[in-house]
Order: C-alpha cells, then structure tokens, then sequence
C-alpha cells in the first residue's frame, strides 16, 4: 500500500515522523488531536509513573529532634484526602521559619509500616482519656501512656491537651507509623 505525506504526523515527544495510526488520540485534553505517538506516550506515562512525587509529613518543632533521631516513629494526624498506604515512602519534614512562607527541611525519609484509624476522646461520665484503635478496640490508662510517649508526649495529660487545644474531641484519624530508611 502507496502512503501519501498526508498520512504521516511528527510525534511531539520524539519528534520522528510516523504514520498517523501510530499515534494516540489525545481524549484527555478533549482536543481529539494525534499528538504523540504510541510508543513514546507509554514510555512517557511509565516514567512519569515512577518520579511520583513523594508524600510528606510536616512536624512542629518541638517534635522535630525526635524525628530526626529516629525516637519518634509515628504521628497521630486528621485523616487525609490521600492517605497513606503501607510500603510507600514518606519524607519527614520541619519548617524553617513560619509554616507556608518558608522552606522545609527534610529530616528524615521512612517507609510506611502501619496506618490504623483511631478515635481519641473523654469518657462522658467521669471525663478520663478513651483511646480507641482500628484491629485493638480501647486501650486502657497504661497503654495511652504509652502510645502518647511514643507519639513525643512525657504523659498523657500533655497528650490529650494537645488534642483538646489543636482539634477538637473527639478527635478522629489515623495512626501512621513508619520505618526510617
């Protein structure tokens, strides 16, 4: 079969000159236009795959030295629109000044081992810490002491302070725990 030059477009990531049935159609865009062919689209989409941007955890200062040594190895945190999934990678961050008008310093990278919802509260009759989590159910007084001493807490009253002052109870989220790469 005799192709004319009306059969054959330049590929705009490659720039070869191919046949027009070798290109996708771009729906996306809703141009309906050929714009790169098929072979360098799926590399294209491949390695765009690959250099997705890494999920990160900001901390306020006064967690941040636990962090970069590697003592604190979970957050408590509001649950997010995209949450974390076990085994991605996660980068650990500070600010260097005032937050959203200043960079950020990286202290740490980690994988994520573990995320579970969580329900942190006071009981409504006598005013004690409830803290519930996802596969446990309520922990009793000695176990919140020690999820808040591993969330960077020295007990549990600063722990449920914290969560009184900066979100309202019942507080309800996610435990996200992390291996340090």
């Amino acid at each position: 079969m005799q192709y004319s030059p009306k059969d054959y477009m330049i590929c705009r990531l490659c720039g070869s000159c191919k046949l027009k049935s070798e290109f996708y159609i771009d729906r996306f865009h809703r141009t309906g236009r050929k714009t790169a062919c098929i072979v360098c689209l799926a590399s294209y989409q491949k390695n765009l795959a690959r250099s997705k941007p890494m999920k990160y955890i900001t901390f306020k200062p006064e967690f941040a030295g636990l962090v970069e040594r590697g003592e604190k190895l979970q957050t408590i945190r509001p649950t997010r629109a995209r949450p974390f999934i076990v085994g991605e990678d996660v980068s650990l961050r500070q600010w260097s000044g005032k937050a959203y008008r200043s960079k950020q310093i990286t202290l740490r990278t980690g994988k994520i081992k573990n995320v579970r919802q969580v329900v942190i509260s006071r009981h409504p009759s006598n005013g004690q810490p409830r803290f519930w989590l996802q596969n446990v159910g309520f922990l009793n007084s000695v176990e919140i002491n020690v999820m808040a001493r591993l969330d960077g807490f020295c007990c549990i009253h600063a722990f449920m302070n914290f969560f009184e002052t900066v979100h309202e109870l019942p507080f309800r989220g996610q435990l996200i725990q992390w291996k340090p790469l």
